[in-house]
């Protein structure tokens, strides 16, 4: 379905001509230097970064247009049409994730397939809103003398935009909590009352498999996260511990929260619900 743009000038709306990508190169290049358009706060696919762009599989050779990965490690397979997007993109982007998946690279990881085209048909639109795993982006251009209109529309399967607000307070406390918050507070909530314990021994006690992220580590040695990782997978603020400056992983939601409730009856922390799921 074609979008139309007006604007108001010299005193009437005047409608500004859409000025489709000629290449998809050209929107490869626009998707590189502007990777914010990949980031949807609703589906909690946040601050997107490029990993590669024309990536030709080694054992395949085929050719993925772009892989992105979010903040919370999802990977990101991106087929890009500067035509209307068909059944055999669909094709297309259904396989490229199975090639990506059979990577050792990323194999650990949540993928997602997203096609981004000027327009969809009907049948990839249905397909993609019965999709745990696929989405749309269309992207619309548009030129009006020396300036470029850029818009976006998101296609979803709408129960995955339900985002869970739950907060979280220890008792007796009055800090009420996110997701994040919460393994950060009992981490260093645990070290005030075991100053004696070793990083290896708290490895053991909040083990990777809390935040069960690809490869994410629910706590980790500072000094050994990668510069790139360090602001946007982990909180800012180190803890110290015995022997080592430690950084804690902040990729927390409703496919992990759980882990960490259960740990907190595990080390006998009394944890308070006070905002429920809203819908």
């Amino acid at each position: 379905m074609k979008s139309n743009l007006f604007i108001f000038k010299d005193g009437t709306l005047k409608e500004i001509q859409s000025k489709a990508f000629c290449f998809e190169h050209a929107m490869e290049g626009y998707i590189v230097d502007n990777p914010n358009i990949l980031s949807n706060e609703s589906l909690e696919l946040r601050r997107p970064e490029i990993k590669k762009v024309e990536w030709t599989t080694i054992k395949d050779r085929k050719r993925v247009d772009v892989l992105a990965r979010y903040d919370n490690d999802t990977i990101a397979v991106i087929e890009l049409k500067n035509v209307p997007v068909n059944k055999d993109a669909l094709n297309q982007i259904n396989e490229y994730i199975q090639i990506v998946k059979s990577n050792d690279e990323y194999n650990d990881s949540d993928l997602i397939g997203i096609l981004i085209g000027p327009s969809f048909e009907e049948e990839v639109l249905t397909e993609i809103g019965n999709s745990s795993f696929l989405y749309g982006i269309e992207l619309q251009r548009y030129f009006e003398e020396d300036k470029w209109y850029i818009f976006t529309k998101w296609y979803y399967n709408q129960k995955k935009s339900k985002r869970d607000y739950t907060k979280y307070k220890f008792k007796g406390d009055t800090s009420i909590l996110g997701k994040g918050g919460l393994a950060y507070t009992m981490i260093v909530k645990y070290l005030q009352l075991h100053p004696d314990v070793s990083f290896d021994e708290l490895m053991k006690i909040f083990p990777d498999s809390l935040v069960n992220r690809g490869s994410l580590k629910t706590i980790a040695k500072e000094s050994d996260v990668k510069d790139e990782d360090r602001f946007a997978r982990y909180f800012k603020e180190p803890i110290k511990c015995i022997d080592y400056e430690i950084v804690v992983c902040s990729q927390w939601d409703i496919r992990n929260i759980d882990n960490l409730l259960n740990k907190a009856k595990q080390l006998n922390f009394e944890i308070e619900i006070i905002s429920e799921k809203k819908t």
